[in-house]
């Protein structure tokens, strides 16, 4: 069973919740002897720039590793930028998405240890690296939007308690 809640004051509101990220990332950490702040990065920089001029709110989905681009990961980023993090924590959060952009729909049959793993070692790093401000705890959208019961479970032990689709029901 799944609660489904119709939000009567919700005109005129909207969510941006960007999965498939780690470039990003990437790139502020090969240029962390470069940008004098995050926002040089020119993903984060639209995001700004958009931010400042609408007020919108970003809710970024990680991935904690590339094999791509020399095979970086989260335990590598720089924590440089911490302090900028949280004090933007008000409009741009970080939550985990997946271990990896490949395979496909990793956690549709995913093991309750599976999924714990891999969500808590990306929990660990955004922590670390961005501080608990900014670390979207409670709400996550997995990579492919769906899981199994036991990965589910899992992320709720996590601390998450919404989880968003797409609920395309596929044959």
């Amino acid at each position: 069973a799944i609660d489904v809640y119709y939000l009567k004051k919700g005109y005129k509101k909207y969510r941006f919740s960007l999965d498939d990220n780690i470039r990003f990332l990437l790139n502020l950490n090969q240029n962390k002897d470069v940008y004098k702040t995050m926002f040089e990065d020119p993903y984060l920089a639209t995001l700004k720039t958009i931010h400042d001029k609408y007020g919108s709110k970003f809710h970024v989905n990680i991935y904690y590793e590339t094999p791509m681009f020399g095979g970086f990961n989260l335990s590598e980023m720089t924590d440089r930028y911490k302090d900028e993090w949280k004090a933007n924590s008000d409009w741009l959060r970080l939550s985990f998405h997946a271990n990896a952009d490949y395979p496909d729909r990793p956690y549709a049959h995913a093991s309750y240890e599976q999924m714990y793993t891999e969500a808590e070692r990306v929990h660990k790093e955004i922590l670390r690296f961005a501080g608990k401000e900014a670390f979207a705890g409670t709400v996550t959208t997995v990579h492919w939007g769906d899981c199994s019961v036991e990965g589910a479970r899992a992320l709720r032990d996590l601390g998450y308690r919404e989880f968003v689709s797409s609920y395309n029901k596929t044959a």
